[in-house]
C-alpha cells in the first residue's frame, strides 16, 4: 500500500496512491508488519525508515497524533538533501572552514544535530497543506 500528499499537476501516476489522512496508521502498521518507508521532499528525496515498536494503549483526553520519542534534530528547512546535509553538518562542525560563518548566518541560531525534543514536533493538517498546494496550481 502506498499513501501520500496528492499532487494535483503530477501525471505520473501518483492520483493512484491514497492520500495519507485517508489511511490510519493502524491499518497499515500491526505486530505483523511493523516498517514502512516515509519520504519527504521529493525533490530532496529524504527517506525514512519508520519502524513500529510497540502498540499503547489511548488514552483519554490526550491530543492525537503524538511524538513520544525520536533521534537527531530535523535539517534546517530547504538546506538540500541528504549529501547536502551532510556537508553542512561537516562544516559546521570546522570553525576555520571559509562557509563556516555564512552558514551559521543563514540557518540563524544555534544547530545541534543530536538534539531531539519530542515536546517540540508539531503536526499539521494534511489537508490544509493540500489546499495550499491547489492555490498555487
Amino acid at each position: 500500500m502506498q499513501f501520500k500528499m496528492p499532487c494535483p499537476n503530477d501525471d505520473t501516476g501518483w492520483r493512484d496512491i491514497k492520500p495519507g489522512w485517508e489511511v490510519k496508521m493502524s491499518e497499515y502498521f500491526s505486530l505483523e508488519n511493523t516498517s514502512a518507508e516515509y519520504t519527504y521532499d521529493f525533490g530532496d528525496t529524504w527517506r525514512h525508515a519508520v519502524t513500529l515498536e510497540k502498540i499503547l494503549s489511548r488514552e483519554l483526553n490526550k491530543k492525537y497524533p503524538i511524538c513520544i520519542n525520536g533521534k537527531r534534530a530535523c535539517p534546517p528547512k530547504d538546506c538540500g538533501g541528504p549529501c547536502v546535509y551532510s556537508e553542512l553538518l561537516y562544516i559546521l562542525a570546522h570553525p576555520k572552514h571559509r562557509r563556516h560563518r555564512e552558514l551559521t548566518e543563514w540557518i540563524g541560531k544555534p544547530f545541534g544535530s543530536e538534539d531531539f525534543d519530542p515536546t517540540a514536533v508539531r503536526f499539521d493538517n494534511p489537508r490544509e497543506r493540500l489546499k495550499t498546494l491547489q492555490d498555487f496550481s
